[in-house]
């Protein structure tokens, strides 16, 4: 039972009830009917066959959507193209640049607060409305006017993000370095299928924004 768990840690009962019921979850414990609620082991190999599926099953999906992606990039040749170093007020041209631009979809990843003022916002709903998703920090939602569009454009929030980036027919992406933003720039097809593949997998991982 739970007190006798607790009792043979040495821990609150309400901790070790609290462990017993995420184990649950997991499926590494069982609980049988009556009172007071008694806690079984699974069997270990059941638990490691169960883990190595999970494993197996993150695995497969990384190696088919990632794998030939980066197949491509080593070994295609490609046609001409342009990677670029941008300093702050370049990363604020060409981010108004991809904004305004008229294409197919346009997928921005802002953890950034300064990206994302009400003209920047206005544009990207002007242009693109329900053709953007717009992925956004928690921080960014809570100090910007974003929640206003959010019937406009695709908007959903996640918790942290390493740094900012735009796709559209091309990449940038965009950290802040000594206290001033910097972005790298590049209008390769691989490039911008890698960020692409990596902004469905941060928007897989985040929730929409409560209305």
């Amino acid at each position: 039972t739970a007190r006798e768990v607790a009792q043979g840690l040495d821990i609150p009962y309400s901790k070790a009830y609290e462990s017993l019921s995420r184990l649950m979850k997991l499926g590494w414990v069982l609980r049988a009917e009556g009172r007071p609620h008694k806690f079984f082991p699974v069997n270990i190999r059941e638990i490691w066959q169960e883990a190595k599926k999970e494993i197996e099953a993150k695995m497969s999906d990384v190696e088919e959507r990632v794998i030939p992606v980066i197949e491509k990039l080593a070994t295609t040749p490609s046609p001409l193209f342009k990677i670029l170093l941008l300093g702050e007020e370049d990363v604020f041209r060409f981010f108004n640049k991809m904004v305004d631009a008229r294409g197919k979809n346009l997928s921005l990843a802002i953890a950034h607060r300064e990206l994302l003022t009400m003209q920047s916002i206005q544009r990207i709903s002007g242009v693109w409305g329900a053709r953007a998703r717009l992925l956004v920090t928690k921080e960014v939602l809570d100090t910007s006017e974003l929640k206003r569009f959010s019937r406009e454009v695709k908007v959903r929030v996640i918790k942290e993000m390493f740094g900012s980036g735009v796709i559209g027919d091309g990449i940038m992406l965009v950290i802040r370095n000594g206290g001033r933003l910097n972005a790298l720039w590049s209008d390769h097809a691989y490039f911008v299928d890698l960020g692409k593949v990596y902004f469905e997998y941060l928007w897989e991982q985040s929730k929409e924004i409560e209305q």
